[in-house]
């Protein structure tokens, strides 16, 4: 798979070249997805109100993460498997990862946070055709890897 870097003000992602975008960003949201609409990612920033810079950026991404198994778990029809549910720190930088898997709908979802307040970037990389979660996990690893902020 051959990958292509993205870059914008605030975070870098490498996609596979084929990737076509969905959304271009214009309110802060990007979506890619492949040609056969079998597997996606949407990429959110957000910044920090002036009065939440006190919060560490380890809150801050325990508060997104949160959220995220929220929603997840707000899904009607979906029988969601937390595979991973984690935070940890890079410095400056705390990173929560989620990944939840439905076998019965064979839709797989992980979501990473990237909090260095004032920033925060999500991606979350959607596969909706998951039949095998380490195949799944292959395929993404690259493009996870590649995920970080700017500056």
């Amino acid at each position: 798979m051959h990958l292509e870097t993205i870059t914008t003000e605030t975070w870098q992602i490498a996609l596979p070249s084929d990737w076509v975008a969905k959304e271009d960003g214009g309110d802060g949201q990007y979506e890619f997805e492949s040609p056969d609409g079998a597997k996606g990612i949407t990429i959110g920033t957000w910044r920090v109100a002036e009065g939440g810079l006190r919060r560490s950026s380890r809150d801050v991404a325990q508060s997104f993460r949160a959220t995220v198994l929220t929603s997840l778990r707000a899904m009607a029809g979906y029988d969601w498997q937390i595979l991973v549910d984690e935070v940890v720190e890079m410095g400056v930088v705390s990173i929560a990862i989620s990944d939840a898997w439905d076998s019965a709908q064979c839709y797989r979802i992980t979501g990473i946070v990237l909090a260095r307040p004032p920033i925060i970037v999500r991606a979350a990389f959607h596969d909706y055709l998951c039949e095998n979660v380490d195949a799944s996990r292959a395929y993404f690893a690259p493009m996870m890897e590649s995920f970080v902020l700017q500056g």
